[in-house]
């Protein structure tokens, strides 16, 4: 009988070795990150649903359940979720679960952006730093680190698997440059919801006029909302572009008072829904570009 039972604990011990990483992210952007670099060895889950606006999200008990049965929680960090520090807290995570994919990334700053209406936003730290390609192959080296840590098996092939996709970033980055190259250079501005897209702006080569702040919800006052509209007029911006994430009214708003037209959703803090061109990190990019371009051409 003990020959069985040593078997069997045996075998109990495999399967937990062989059971995938548990992580949990906190937007759909990381989330795609993570399963392109931890592939089969990863179980992912998203804290937030696609279309979810992360600067609003109010935590659940159920998100804290999750959070505190994952093994890794991964964070964009930058001051993104400002949410992250009660939850970790109520969920008991310790630090050194909490793997930060920004890490490394040089922060721009909102006074610093290359806004086309030269209004200083606040000079807050800017948190959307997966919108340079460039950026996003350091998240995913940092992915790559956090879970060799935590699961050194699997060294060789979250390297290969890091590997294969910072070239496949490589590729969507040069692709990114020529989309935008197309338009004409005084059609190359960027009207969207918050301030969401200024690395965006400033890797491919556009100027970014940001009608709310770095967070949703920060509506310009009248004084602003007039000059943006004589901005529009003055530089015949042909069109504006609302996000997934963010309420459209202030921007549907604005393009009609200043004669340019709706340009199309963007997806700045959340991937699209499964199915769609950019319900992945690399979609995203496809999107956002074809949508850009189409509309200011």
């Amino acid at each position: 009988m003990r020959p069985i039972l040593l078997l069997v604990f045996a075998a109990v011990l495999a399967a937990a070795d062989n059971a995938p990483l548990k992580v949990v992210c906190t937007t759909t952007i990381l989330a795609d990150l993570a399963r392109q670099v931890g592939g089969g060895r990863v179980e992912v889950v998203s804290l937030l649903k696609p279309g979810a606006d992360p600067h609003t999200f109010q935590p659940s008990p159920d998100d804290v359940r999750l959070i505190a049965s994952a093994r890794l929680v991964v964070v964009n960090g930058l001051g993104y979720e400002g949410w992250l520090d009660q939850l970790i807290s109520a969920a008991g995570v310790s630090r050194e679960r909490v793997v930060i994919a920004s890490t490394g990334v040089e922060p721009m700053t909102a006074g610093a952006h290359a806004h086309a209406d030269g209004h200083d936003h606040g000079g807050d730290q800017d948190p959307h730093a997966w919108h340079d390609a460039k950026n996003g192959m350091r998240y995913v080296a940092n992915l790559r680190d956090a879970f060799t840590a935590a699961d050194a098996a699997g060294t060789g092939d979250y390297a290969a698997w890091c590997d294969l996709y910072q070239a496949q970033l490589r590729v969507i980055d040069a692709w990114m440059k020529k989309q935008i190259a197309t338009l004409p250079s005084e059609r190359r501005v960027l009207v969207t919801s918050h301030d969401a897209m200024a690395y965006f702006a400033r890797a491919y080569g556009l100027e970014v006029v940001p009608v709310e702040g770095i967070t949703t919800g920060q509506e310009p006052d009248p004084a602003r909302f007039a000059k943006l509209i004589t901005l529009l007029r003055t530089r015949g911006v042909p069109a504006v572009f609302i996000e997934s994430s963010a309420n459209p009214k202030v921007v549907e708003r604005l393009g009609t008072e200043a004669g340019a037209r709706l340009g199309g959703v963007l997806l700045a803090d959340s991937l699209d829904l499964p199915g769609q061109l950019g319900d992945s990190y690399l979609g995203m990019f496809a999107h956002n570009a074809r949508t850009i371009v189409s509309a200011l051409k």
